[in-house]
């Protein structure tokens, strides 16, 4: 299982950093598919980004796609991860999310115990037959938007 130029790739969840990576893939000539749990989300953001980006649901866009970009918090993963099990199967899902929440005082909390690690608890609910990368996690969505295309020397 690797990932190539000619693999599809989906963007489902389009909040902050699904938002960011969704104008980033077009920018950098490569197609991509964008998912929300509205279709209407996904579709205003791909006639904004042009050909390259095209709206599908969910279930469309998983059974699409080779390389699955999980831009949702991470207790909504874990339901993610034990409704679509069987279409997971054979794709590479890239989980840039976090274990936190608000603090409610302009701070974050872990949700998970402290010697737990959201890469193992996840990859755990997965099928034998999909793979997680957790990548994209330690870049604030703004960061990531300015340092993508970044010239002369590429950041992201």
């Amino acid at each position: 299982m690797a990932i190539s130029a000619e693999s599809k790739v989906a963007i489902i969840g389009l909040g902050t950093i699904g938002r960011v990576l969704a104008t980033i893939f077009p920018k950098g000539n490569r197609s991509v598919i964008l998912s929300a749990r509205a279709l209407s989300t996904a579709q205003t953001l791909a006639n904004e980004q042009g050909n390259l980006a095209r709206p599908l649901a969910i279930t469309a866009a998983i059974g699409e796609a080779d390389v699955i970009i999980l831009t949702i918090w991470v207790p909504p993963i874990q339901a993610f991860f034990q409704q679509y099990t069987s279409q997971l199967k054979g794709k590479i899902i890239v989980d840039p999310s976090n274990p936190i929440a608000r603090d409610g005082k302009g701070g974050f909390v872990k949700t998970i115990g402290e010697a737990q690690s959201a890469g193992q608890i996840l990859s755990g609910l997965l099928p034998k037959e999909a793979k997680l990368a957790k990548a994209l996690g330690t870049l604030g969505a703004a960061s990531l938007a300015q340092a993508s295309g970044q010239k002369p020397e590429l950041a992201v």
